[in-house]
This record gives C-alpha cells, sequence and structure tokens, in this order.
C-alpha cells in the first residue's frame, strides 16, 4: 500500500489518543475490541459495547473527525501515519504504548481546555505514563520541558498522596514506611531499598555490641554509641533548616539531622533489636526515652545520644521557654512522630516562600492526622 493510499487511515491511528481521552476501559478491555485496517490498528471508541468494528477505514476516520469536533480538541499524532509507511507496523509496539506517547505529545497543545483534558487523562493513567513523559522530556523545547516537569512532579505526588493515604489508614501507622514516604516527597524518584538494607545492616551490626544479658539502660546507651560516636551521626547544627534534615534518606547519607529525624532513625533500629526505647515530643526539642527500674531517663540525639535524667529535661524546657507538664514526657505514637517532622518541614517551606510544596505536603499533615484526603471533606 502506497502512502498516498493511507491517507485516509490518520484518523484510524489518532483513535489510540482518542480511547484515553475519552473511555475509561482498561487496556486489556479495549484491545477486546481492537483491529487492524490496512496496516493501522483502531479502536472502536463510539456506539454501543456490542458494536462491531467499521469495515472501511473512511468509517473509522468520519467516527473520529465527530469525536475531534465534539470534544473541541486539536490532537497531534506523536507518530504519523507516514512514518508508519516508512517505517512499516511494528507488532512488537502495543497499542498501548502507541497510545502513551500520543498522549505525552498533547501536552504541546497550547487550548487550555485541551490541555487540562490532556492532563487529567495523564493523571488517571498515573505511574504508567511516567517513562514517556522523560523520553518526551529528552529532546524538547524548553517551555515543553518545563510542562513536561511539572506534570511528571503531578504524578508522582498522586502517587505519593495515595500511598500515604493507605499508611495512615492503619491503626498504628508504621513510622519506617511513613519516613521513607516523606523521603520521597523530597525525593520522589530515589530509590529507597537501599536506606532499608543500611537499617538492617546497622542493626545487626550494633546486635554484637550489646550483651545478652544487658538491661534497657546499657542495651539503649550502647546502641547511642554506635550510631551517634562509631557512625558519627549528629545534629546539624550549621544548617538546621535545610529540608534534608527531616528527609530519612537525605539524614542517612549525610550523617546530620535534627533532633525528631535523628530520634526517628534511632527508633527503627531500636525496633530492629526489640528495645524498649520511645520517642518523647517535648516541645523545641525532641528526645528519646526508656524507663529502667521504674525511672524515666533520656537521651538526645541531636547531642550524639546524651544521657539525661529528669530534672535536666526540666532545664532543657525551662531554656526554651516552655513551663515543665508531665504529659510532656509521655511516648509518642508513630503518627505523631510523623506530623511532627512534616510540621517542622512545612514551617521551613513557608518561611522559604515556597507555596507550592508547602501547600502539598500540608495536604500530606492532614491525611497523616485524619486518615482522609483534603478532597473527601471539600
Amino acid at each position: 500500500m502506497t502512502a498516498k493510499q493511507g491517507l485516509p487511515l490518520l484518523s484510524a491511528a489518532a483513535l489510540v489518543v482518542l480511547v484515553l481521552l475519552f473511555t475509561r476501559r482498561t487496556p486489556r478491555q479495549d484491545s477486546n475490541r481492537g483491529g487492524v485496517d490496512g496496516g493501522v490498528r483502531y479502536v472502536i471508541v463510539a456506539g454501543s459495547a456490542d458494536a462491531a468494528p467499521p469495515r472501511r477505514s473512511r468509517d473509522v476516520q468520519t467516527r473520529g473527525r465527530k469525536l475531534f469536533e465534539k470534544a473541541g480538541i486539536r490532537v497531534r499524532l506523536a507518530l504519523s501515519l507516514e512514518k508508519d509507511m516508512r517505517q512499516g507496523y511494528n507488532p512488537r509496539v502495543s497499542l498501548d504504548e502507541r497510545a502513551l506517547r500520543s498522549l505525552v505529545g498533547l501536552l504541546d497543545d497550547e487550548d487550555p481546555r485541551s490541555l487540562d483534558l490532556v492532563r487529567s487523562r495523564i493523571l488517571e493513567t498515573g505511574s504508567l505514563i511516567l517513562p514517556y513523559l522523560e523520553d518526551a522530556r529528552r529532546d524538547c523545547a524548553p517551555t515543553l520541558s518545563l510542562r513536561l516537569d511539572e506534570m511528571t512532579e503531578e504524578v508522582l505526588f498522586q502517587d505519593l498522596r495515595r500511598d500515604f493515604l493507605a499508611m495512615a489508614a492503619e491503626r498504628v501507622p508504621d513510622l519506617e514506611k511513613g519516613c521513607f514516604l516523606l523521603s520521597r516527597f523530597g525525593h520522589p524518584k530515589a530509590d529507597q531499598a537501599p536506606y532499608k538494607a543500611w537499617l538492617d545492616r546497622v542493626a545487626a551490626t550494633a546486635a554484637n555490641e550489646i550483651p545478652e544479658d544487658a538491661g534497657a539502660g546499657e542495651s539503649a546507651k550502647r546502641l547511642a554509641a554506635h550510631l551517634f560516636q562509631s557512625l558519627g551521626f549528629s545534629g546539624n547544627e550549621s544548617n538546621y533548616y535545610d529540608p534534608d534534615n527531616s528527609y530519612l534518606s537525605r539524614v542517612i547519607e549525610t550523617r546530620r539531622g535534627i533532633p525528631v529525624s535523628l530520634s526517628a532513625l534511632y527508633l527503627l533500629l531500636a525496633k530492629r533489636l526489640h528495645l524498649p526505647v520511645y520517642g518523647v515530643g517535648t516541645p523545641g526539642h525532641f528526645l528519646l526515652g526508656y524507663r529502667e527500674n521504674g525511672e524515666p531517663h533520656f537521651l538526645d540525639s541531636f547531642k550524639k545520644g546524651k544521657a539525661l535524667d529528669l530534672s535536666e529535661v526540666r532545664r532543657m524546657l525551662v531554656r526554651n521557654g516552655y513551663e515543665f507538664r508531665p504529659e510532656y514526657l509521655r511516648p509518642c505514637a508513630p503518627r505523631e512522630i510523623l506530623a511532627r517532622m512534616m510540621r517542622n518541614l512545612l514551617s521551613i517551606y513557608q518561611k522559604a516562600g515556597a507555596e507550592a510544596r508547602a501547600e502539598r505536603l500540608s495536604s500530606l499533615v492532614e491525611i497523616v492526622m485524619t486518615a482522609r484526603s483534603p478532597q473527601e471533606e471539600a
């Protein structure tokens, strides 16, 4: 078939895009209703579910044009018919892949209504479309590159919000899961698996340094010595308000953090070692606590695990401008620890004028505290 003979099939190829824009069927369901006409794949997007595929490519073209006009969208194909004719039909390139590439290609549209529809459909597609966004970014104009980056960020945040909702719905959220979800907010493309493996290795090494008959106090101090002395973790006094101090993955990399993030790191190791250590949400400065012989004892993770007694904690609170209250010393639940980490970070972004990041992080804080998305309450 010549290129001239194939021209009427252009809209048939364009229907690939319409499958994504105007239907909610899964790719598997759509493939059952598709076919090949003159060497170009098409999918039915109009008519009843039992409608038979059109017998002529001109019918496909007519249906496609009507749908385009009805939606008010100027569709541009990423894969033109001319290219099809030149390279030939490749059965290994699935309809779904070509559809995704074409959908990403529509992000160069300048019509706001069209662009909103494309963005909406990309978000519905989810993380499946991320590789195609990345591919498109490699060779495009700067203005389109910015749009592709924004779209990628939206897709990643949508997935992150979904994972936060699942975590927050648990009666007692998992602290480790929550910490790494927060790390994804700051570094969405970073692989979290190596950091979890690092925690396992450090806990195994620390276990060898804790005698089997050690009490709670000695065990807690031995772990603190390993983490803060042997491995060199400490408070980031020179750059306290760096957002990376709140992201566990970066805390592990830089070995610097703030009181609550360093305490969270300690607690994740203590959990692996079955040590009875808990977080203490004293205002202004988060601490670690444990009980021995019925008495409370404390560790300051920001000061390399420095041991504190009750009188020293009282003085610390006074120095920070707080009146001592017994409830300050109660164990913090994982949900409270996560919320505190996130609120600290939120304050940093707000003071830095990063309004978009602050707004998104605020919505995640609300999810952690209520186990509901703010959009559900609107």
